[in-house]
This record gives C-alpha cells, structure tokens and sequence, in this order.
C-alpha cells in the first residue's frame, strides 16, 4: 500500500517536472528562434 502510494506521487512529481520542462523549452526555444533571426537581420 505504502510502496504503490509512494509511486503514484513519483509518477504525479514526475508529469509535473515534465510539463514544467516542457514549457520551459518551449519558451527557450522562442527566444533561441528570435535570436537566430536577429543574427540573420544584422
């Protein structure tokens, strides 16, 4: 009981660090595009 408790809040932990991540890469991503066009403009 108390090891498949303990595994559902590391699945919970995990799903949140990945959503996390990914809108954290989304957001680098945009500033990485933004600045690969800005070096292109110059």
């Amino acid at each position: 009981m108390f090891y498949y408790f303990g595994q559902h809040i590391f699945i919970y932990y995990l799903t949140i660090d990945y959503l996390l991540f990914g809108v954290y890469n989304k957001l680098k991503g945009q500033k990485y595009e933004k600045f690969v066009i800005y070096n292109n403009m110059r």
